[in-house]
């Protein structure tokens, strides 16, 4: 059952960030081209340094008055930001030391129900079935980033590993629609071709990719 297997994780063996500590872009010392995590949600701008995510996975914050969840699986090379909120439930996040078909399983403290990163959705426990609601980020470089948010806050934590993101080339981005997942596009060529409009499951959608940008609108 789901509390013999909940039983058998080493919770937290890889440590999330509970209490995030942030500095300003003029305290920062990263690198130009150092790789953030960016969120700018409810008037406010925060950046995750993915040196950070690499070893730390789950950071647990708020932005104005929304809880968030930025969670990143070194593994896949998934960056996913979400809202922590849940019918009016507040969850926190830990990491089970484990993985779902490859990829990083989450757990919440309020429940202790399992949860896949990559879609959002907890998979055992009392909340199995849930979806956290998916919040827009941006994956790009510290520089990029303070320049279009100059007001940013940036994830304060010492890094023990170089910035390992893989290569542009070998970055996809994956589009979903009413939380399934329809397409996947190699970031370079994206980069390459600067605007694409296509149609997935009947919505019309445009990406805009450029300077190591890319967003995706309706």
């Amino acid at each position: 059952g789901h509390a013999a297997l909940f039983a058998q994780f080493r919770l937290d063996s890889i440590a999330p960030i509970y209490n995030p500590e942030f500095i300003t872009p003029e305290e920062s010392s990263l690198p130009s081209d150092t790789r953030v995590i960016g969120v700018n949600w409810a008037g406010e701008s925060k950046a995750y340094p993915v040196a950070v995510l690499d070893y730390r996975e789950l950071v647990n914050d708020r932005l104005g008055d929304t809880e968030i969840l930025v969670s990143w699986c070194p593994l896949c090379g998934s960056g996913l930001v979400f809202d922590r909120e849940l019918d009016g439930q507040q969850l926190t996040f830990g990491n089970t030391g484990v993985l779902y078909h490859g990829a990083m399983a989450i757990y919440d403290h309020e429940t202790r129900s399992i949860w896949s990163q990559p879609l959002g959705q907890a998979l055992s426990g009392p909340l199995a079935g849930a979806r956290l609601r998916l919040l827009p980020m941006q994956l790009t470089t510290i520089a990029r980033w303070t320049a279009d948010h100059p007001d940013t806050l940036i994830l304060d934590e010492p890094t023990r590993f170089q910035d390992s993101v893989r290569d542009p080339a070998t970055l996809v981005l994956g589009i979903s629609v009413d939380g399934q997942m329809q397409a996947a596009y190699y970031l370079d060529d994206l980069l390459q071709q600067g605007v694409l409009e296509i149609e997935l499951a009947s919505q019309p959608v445009v990406i805009f990719a450029f300077e190591q940008r890319v967003r995706v609108f309706d």
